[in-house]
């Protein structure tokens, strides 16, 4: 069973752990996809499996971001991930 996703947008001061990639970007909001059974709960880092898969805009240009956070299971990269990631890029 394929797990579905959906987009979340969120704030730079809704989620501290991604300050960042914010600050890197100079960007007030990311679109973060994410599993939709984790939409209606708080974003973090162990929820994400350690992988930020998201969306911003850089100087007029619409960017991807994909970032592993090596503080959650040592950066390994599951097969849960590998799915998402593999969507995130369909």
């Amino acid at each position: 069973m394929n797990p579905e996703y959906r987009w979340v947008t969120i704030g730079a001061d809704a989620h501290p752990f991604l300050w960042t990639v914010f600050s890197s970007l100079g960007v007030r909001s990311l679109k973060v996809f994410i599993e939709s059974s984790h939409a209606a709960t708080p974003i973090d880092r162990s929820r994400l499996s350690g992988l930020v898969l998201a969306l911003g805009e850089y100087q007029g240009r619409t960017v991807a971001v994909a970032w592993s956070d090596f503080r959650v299971d040592a950066g390994s990269y599951t097969h849960t991930n590998t799915r998402r990631f593999s969507a995130f890029l369909r």
